[in-house]
């Protein structure tokens, strides 16, 4: 698979899960590439909280979310980010990562 194809075969994929419902907002894809690496990955515009006392807290997920430093919000607010790195059309590196809202949203829809 070549990064052209992957990063196709994410819009088709972030299309879809808004057509099922199953996300409510999909971030625009990144591309870029320095020489032979080319890295797909979400829009970043600022470093979130990272720092390890902040994994898997509010403040960092809230971070993230109002950055918009994540690929897709699903519809009950979890958080997707995915990043592929290729070095001359090969896949070397990726990232998939799931982050689960820390709040219960009881019927209601998120809305972006």
């Amino acid at each position: 698979m070549t990064p052209n194809q992957l990063r196709n075969d994410l819009y088709n994929a972030y299309d879809l899960m808004l057509e099922k419902g199953i996300s409510i907002y999909n971030q625009p894809i990144a591309y870029e590439q320095q020489g032979s690496m080319i890295r797909i990955t979400w829009r970043q515009s600022r470093i979130t909280l990272a720092k390890p006392q902040y994994f898997g807290t509010f403040k960092q997920y809230l971070s993230i979310a109002k950055d918009g430093s994540y690929s897709c919000l699903l519809l009950d607010g979890a958080l997707l980010r995915l990043s592929y790195v290729f070095k001359r059309n090969k896949l070397i590196a990726h990232s998939l990562w799931y982050y689960p809202c820390p709040l219960i949203f009881i019927q209601r829809r998120i809305t972006h």
